[in-house]
């Protein structure tokens, strides 16, 4: 059976609920139960007011803010205004009939808001501001257990309901309601949570101990072994079954909101808008891939040539088979899931392998995905480098592996043993040009976001600045001026600033920045995996900070005179995974365009690339092999295959297409492969017309013409 908890630590097992129809219904009854006075008590556009509160308070129940704002509103108006336009007693008396409805409303406020109140109290604020956990004693959508199937059902929908309701995202945090209220059974009282966690501290510090448990290397080739069969089961065909697993991953994002966040900020500290965006971008790919999955997956028609008709060509969107995602650990969540949900809607089966850096969303993987999705052929394996490399070992169908270089070439060598495709989105140096026709605090503070976002720990994060000499002293400025705006003077105090992911790393950056003129912060602790937001004032180009791969909070600036020294500078390195162009001038726009390469970037923008559905992001060369995001997530992890389909009648072939080959067919050959345009244009058909027209009447028209 499915129980609702009110924390993640402790349930309470005697609490029961009010329904969340409730609510709606009240409403609704209030509303209808004094609409015949109120339309003729109010003017057209507070009847128009009252009418929208009662569609809102049918459609959605947490809204009852702002349907209570809507008749708090109209109540007023009509106490102000009508009362003070009444032009006899009986208009007056139905005035101040209309008054009555006040203390039903009271009445229904203090129904609503006093079970949010216990809640507080008895829970504490983060049962409020949190989802309700929502866990299951049997495997939630396979398995035995006890609980009919009506009943698993009926307590997801309540379930979905509440989390709806209790989730608390950027758009939703100016209003909560709450079609929940936990009430007191037999006297029992749901115990207070003790020690809450928090989200931020002054300082906080996570201890980066090794995950509770790593996946046996001897029991690797099975796990595969298993996923394999279950692929060759053949159950991914099915349409309906790939859509229950995208919804099953749903909920598991966000039935669990509050476990993964908590395992991004142990790990990174990311800001609340990271937070977000890791859980709630999942989600938004899985709901593309439900509602586009159907027009995905048509067979899609192709042109033939003449020589080949009747008939029709067409390629048809295969699974590839056991894909092996292993991700990275600066965006734990989103980079494993978003490509797992491109795997899933083109009916593959997966391994699936977190980065054992991340460790606390790690456990979060391993705990959480194989209770949502089918263990059969969705598998987790935990671990670091042994595990990793055993793993590399199995024949995949296809490897998608986000990280470094150098690791993408140990996958790229495993994968070639056994001629397997790969994906690799890597990383690398990526630039940005700035000219003097941009504005500069606009583009300050785009810069400073792009790159200090999650502690510049971003694989398309600016890497290098290259500006206008005479604007270099001003954009660097700007740009401490926009840290300061974001952060504060003292980034280690800001809640919106992140961490760097372990101590390691820390280190790996202060080397980089040492021996170099640095123009603002600097400062850094590698205990508390801190480190400064970091100016560093033209660096030599043959510099460790210019060869390598930042990765971190640290930012140079390079001035240059015209524009062919920047596109110089790049072209010296290899190709990266993005790049950035900050100009008004569409001259110099195209001309950095056309005289680089990158596997994406932006004008006038940083990093939100990668965001855009219709944009596939990966790298080329250095940077990466392959790409994915949205459709082409699909694509990616789907085979092409073709077909070509002739009928089976007699007499369609011709003579010349099979032996003996004479030295007549074969120029009858080269002619129609002259002509053998895959569908002919309408001109051309017409002329045939035409000439078919001329022969076969030719003698009918031969006398017209001359009778």
């Amino acid at each position: 059976m499915l129980k609702h908890s009110l924390s993640r630590s402790e349930s309470s097992p005697g609490a029961s609920y009010i329904p969340s129809s409730l609510y709606p219904l009240c409403s609704t009854f209030l509303c209808a139960w004094d609409i015949r006075r109120a339309c003729r008590t109010l003017e057209p556009i507070g009847t128009f007011a009252l009418i929208l509160a009662i569609c809102s308070c049918i459609l959605m129940a947490r809204q009852f803010v702002i349907i209570g704002l809507f008749w708090w509103i109209i109540t007023f108006y009509s106490w102000f205004v009508r009362d003070s336009e009444a032009q006899d007693s009986s208009h007056r008396e139905q005035s101040y009939g209309y008054y009555s409805v006040i203390p039903m409303w009271l009445f229904f406020s203090f129904l609503v808001f006093f079970p949010y109140w216990l809640a507080k109290r008895h829970v504490g604020q983060e049962t409020c501001d949190n989802n309700l956990d929502v866990q299951s004693v049997s495997h939630p959508r396979f398995g035995s257990h006890s609980a009919s199937l009506s009943e698993i059902e009926a307590a997801r929908t309540t379930a979905k309901d509440a989390t709806n309701i209790f989730s608390l995202t950027l758009s939703q945090l100016s209003y909560c309601g709450f079609p929940f209220a936990p009430l007191q059974e037999s006297g029992r009282k749901t115990e207070k949570r003790k020690n809450p966690p928090t989200l931020y501290a002054s300082n906080p510090v996570t201890t980066h101990a090794k995950m509770t448990h790593y996946t046996d290397t001897s029991r690797i080739a099975s796990i595969v072994s298993s996923v394999r069969a279950g692929f060759d089961s053949g159950v991914t065909q099915s349409i309906e079954y790939r859509k229950g697993q995208l919804q099953a991953l749903r909920r598991c994002l966000l039935e669990n909101r509050e476990k993964w966040t908590e395992g991004v900020v142990k790990d990174l500290r990311m800001d609340k808008l990271l937070q977000t965006s890791e859980v709630d971008f999942t989600v938004a790919e899985i709901d593309g891939a439900l509602k586009n999955i159907d027009k995905w997956v048509q067979p899609e028609s192709v042109n033939v040539p003449m020589s080949m008709a009747p008939a029709t060509g067409y390629i048809i969107r295969e699974p590839l088979g056991v894909v092996l995602n292993i991700a990275p650990w600066n965006y734990p969540v989103s980079l494993l899931l978003k490509p797992l949900v491109g795997i899933i809607a083109a009916g593959n089966a997966a391994v699936l392998k977190p980065s054992e850096v991340s460790h606390n969303t790690s456990e979060n993987v391993a705990n959480l995905v194989p209770k949502y999705l089918d263990p059969k052929l969705y598998a987790v394996v935990c671990g670091g480098v042994k595990e990793t490399t055993e793993l590399l070992k199995q024949k995949f169908d296809h490897i998608i592996y986000t990280g470094n270089g150098t690791v993408a070439k140990i996958v790229a060598r495993a994968a070639a043993e056994h001629l397997t495709p790969v994906t690799l989105e890597l990383g690398g140096k990526s630039p940005v040009v700035i000219d003097d026709t941009i504005d500069i605090p606009t583009a300050a503070k785009r810069l400073v976001w792009g790159k200090f976002l999650n502690c510049g720990q971003t694989c398309v994060a600016p890497d290098y600045i290259l500006a206008k000499r005479n604007i270099y002293p001003k954009i660097m400025a700007e740009c401490v001026n926009a840290l300061h705006s974001f952060y504060g003077k003292d980034a280690k105090i800001s809640k919106d600033y992140g961490k760097i992911i372990n101590d390691k790393h820390t280190q790996r950056i202060a080397d980089l920045v040492k021996g170099n003129n640095v123009y603002y912060g600097g400062d850094y602790d590698v205990d508390r995996h801190y480190f400064q937001p970091t100016l560093v004032d033209n660096p030599k180009l043959d510099s460790k900070l210019m060869s390598e791969e930042i990765f971190g909070p640290v930012l140079p600036f390079i001035p240059f005179d015209d524009v062919d020294d920047a596109i110089r500078i790049i072209k010296q390195r290899a190709k990266p995974l993005a790049l950035y162009i900050f100009s008004q001038d569409t001259a110099t726009r195209e001309r950095v365009l056309k005289n680089t390469s990158s596997g994406g970037g932006g004008i006038n923008e940083t990093v939100n690339h990668v965001i855009c559905k219709e944009l596939p992001f990966g790298g080329v060369g250095d940077s990466g092999v392959g790409s994915y995001n949205g459709k082409h997530t699909f694509l990616t992890f789907s085979h092409k295959r073709s077909i070509l389909s002739r009928s089976g009648m007699a007499g369609l072939d011709p003579s010349i297409r099979f032996p003996p080959y004479t030295d007549f067919n074969l120029k009858l050959v080269k002619v129609v492969q002259k002509l053998n345009q895959p569908r002919p244009s309408l001109s051309v058909l017409v002329g045939l017309l035409a000439v078919f027209a001329a022969y076969f009447f030719w003698d009918q028209i031969k006398a017209r013409a001359f009778n």
